[in-house]
């Protein structure tokens, strides 16, 4: 209820020395007097209550007539006929709800003017409008006061870089040092060579029976060697030999297979039935080469056949 300024007013200075008091404390005695005033007096006609009465609604502990004499002293209470003690100014001063409440009384205040009611919305704009000029007070004073410059941040440390960790060196085990040796190499893509050992070119042989794996190899190796820009990589050179090996075991004629595999076709040939078979086949596609042009080795032709043939 007290308005600022109220602490550093004259008159509360008045009060605290006349009670021998710290101002603070001064300001929180007229504190407790306006809202006694409020609640049993709301005219502003204090003095209906006794004095002691006075002081303990405002929970004041000294003596009452003391207490009563120092607000008369600084004028906060000023003596009246009617009624005793009154609030100095109880009717500029008091608040919009403590005056509604004279009116539904149906009283006067107690300097014997009607209350000033007016309408709730004018207090609170007169209020905003007190605040709104405290603010750009407060304002002013900040604007007066020089900014301090902004501290420069410091600049950031780089973090050092990773050092890369070095590779695990793998050892060769056992099995790789006692490796079998390559018995020939094709060359790859790269220009590296790519080693082969017998038992690959036996599990070549025993999967293709019909063709000559190592010729073969000899011819992939030179065929590496006239198209570099064809050569397969480390990846990719196995697939090329078993598609190559694959072709040929294709062009085999297929009576030669039946000589090599015979009528049980789960039974594995040894090496000697696989070269048979292939030369039984190829002798068989020469005799057919020569019945289709006219050539019979097996018959005896006269001289009159012979000098036709010659011719």
């Amino acid at each position: 209820m007290a308005l600022r300024g109220t602490l550093a007013h004259w008159k509360t200075r008045m009060l605290a020395q006349r009670l021998g008091i710290e101002p603070w404390a001064a300001l929180g005695l007229l504190e407790a007097l306006w809202h006694t005033t409020a609640t049993l007096a709301p005219a502003g006609n204090i003095g209906r209550l006794p004095n002691y009465a006075i002081a303990l609604e405002m929970f004041y502990s000294g003596d009452p007539d003391s207490l009563v004499e120092a607000l008369c002293f600084s004028r906060h209470l000023d003596a009246s006929v009617d009624h005793r003690l009154v609030v100095h100014d109880w009717a500029m001063h008091s608040d919009y709800n403590t005056r509604r409440k004279v009116v539904r009384r149906g009283e006067c205040m107690a300097d014997g003017t009607a209350p000033k009611l007016g309408t709730q919305r004018d207090n609170v704009q007169q209020r905003e409008v007190t605040r709104h000029d405290s603010l750009n007070a407060t304002v002013t004073r900040h604007e007066s006061t020089p900014v301090p410059e902004p501290v420069p941040e410091p600049e950031p440390v780089p973090e050092p870089e990773p050092v890369p960790e070095p590779e695990p060196v793998i050892a060769p085990s056992a099995n790789a040092l006692e490796a079998e040796p390559a018995v020939g190499t094709l060359s790859l893509v790269n220009g590296k060579e790519w080693p082969y050992t017998a038992a690959d070119v036996s599990g070549w042989a025993e999967a293709f029976p019909a063709v000559d794996v190592g010729q073969q190899l000899l011819a992939m190796r030179e065929w590496c060697k006239a198209h570099p820009s064809r050569r397969k990589t480390a990846k990719g050179i196995a697939k090329f030999v078993i598609s190559w090996l694959s072709r040929e075991q294709d062009k085999t004629p297929r009576r030669g297979l039946e000589v090599v595999y015979g009528t049980d076709r789960n039974r594995k040939p040894s090496a000697i039935e696989r070269q048979q078979g292939i030369v039984d086949a190829t002798t068989r596609a020469i005799e057919r080469g020569n019945r289709r042009v006219g050539v019979y080795p097996d018959r005896h032709y006269g001289e009159s056949e012979a000098g036709a043939y010659a011719h």
